[in-house]
């Protein structure tokens, strides 16, 4: 399983396995503590994007954290627009189990300051359902992540 892979939307159990339970993924607009919150992350890309293009990945760093450069290409359902992100993400992952403890995917290499954190926390707050908050956050990333690409 390479990285890109998830980043591609192409999300399975055996590749979510090798994520601890409390797991966490962090990018500029969410923080997803456990598997309750980080899987949705994955399953939802399909849901918003009609196409999702892996252009570059590379490991710059084999340690601990794992770092790699991802460059991807993301074009939104029903509105055709298309959008290129570049990551550096770090993987951390506990020694004793090998598994993940967390990934960190930092847009052109950065978690801005200003980021809205926990977006699942602020749609569990609201009253919605799993699939709804699913679709909560989603539209939220996409929203912030146009206007964040965009200023």
């Amino acid at each position: 399983m390479t990285p890109s892979q998830l980043f591609a939307g192409k999300p399975t159990l055996q590749k979510l396995s090798l994520w601890k339970d409390d797991a966490v993924f962090e990018d500029p607009i969410t923080i997803a503590r456990g598997r309750k919150e980080y899987q949705p992350q994955w399953y939802g890309l399909p849901a918003l994007f009609s196409e999702i293009e892996p252009l570059h990945h590379s490991v710059t760093s084999a340690g601990n954290p794992i770092t790699l450069d991802l460059k991807t290409r993301y074009k939104v359902k029903g509105i055709g627009k298309e959008v290129t992100i570049a990551s550096v993400v770090n993987i951390f992952y506990d020694k004793e189990s090998g598994k993940i403890d967390k990934v960190q995917d930092k847009w052109d290499g950065k978690l801005p300051d200003s980021s809205i954190k926990n977006v699942s926390a602020m749609a569990e707050s609201k009253g919605l359902e799993t699939h709804q908050m699913l679709m909560y956050v989603a539209e939220l990333k996409l929203t912030y992540k146009f206007c964040w690409l965009e200023a």
